[in-house]
């Protein structure tokens, strides 16, 4: 199943971005479809920015990320 602007595909019990295979991405629409699609599960930042001065485990990467997926959670549940 297609869902929202084909940014993300609903195949069996799996989301799967339009990225993965090579198309660009409007994150916010992605965010806006999670709830058309069902999803009631984690989201996890699979690759974060590299950062001056960052830990090993990029502790100022991973912070930059995550609340990079919460404005566009808020932007999303706001009708933004």
């Amino acid at each position: 199943m297609k869902l929202g602007l084909g940014a993300i595909y609903k195949v069996d019990d799996r989301l799967l971005f339009a990225k993965q295979l090579g198309i660009k991405v409007d994150m916010l629409q992605a965010m806006r479809c999670y709830p058309e699609a069902g999803f009631e599960g984690v989201l996890i930042d699979d690759h974060t920015p590299g950062v001056v001065g960052d830990s090993d485990w990029g502790h100022r990467g991973r912070a930059y990320s995550i609340g990079y997926m919460k404005a566009l959670k808020r932007c999303a549940e706001m009708g933004g």
